[in-house]
């Protein structure tokens, strides 16, 4: 069950793209993301089972500190259509 230990790591990985990205001003579109699945939160592991208020909990925090990055300018959220756009202009 996922808990703030791996979401501190998270951020570490976060922080290092924002890094990059501001030091180096690549010229192709970067995008960060990372994918979750419901059996990180429930418990036992099982789908079936409710999610652990406190995994979630975490979770919330985590995307609380992604979100101040965007207040701050230095994310802007989009799809991934969005991005395809972006990325590969026709």
């Amino acid at each position: 069950m996922l808990d703030d230990r791996h979401f501190e790591q998270l951020k570490k990985y976060f922080d290092a793209a924002l890094r990059y990205l501001e030091e180096n001003r690549p010229e192709r579109v970067a995008c960060w993301g990372f994918v979750t699945h419901i059996i990180e939160y429930a418990v036992g592991g099982a789908a079936e089972n409710p999610p652990e208020a406190s995994a979630l909990e975490a979770l919330d925090r985590f995307l609380s500190y992604v979100d101040s990055k965007r207040a701050k300018g230095r994310v802007v959220y989009a799809t991934s259509s969005q991005i395809a756009d972006l990325a590969f202009p026709m």
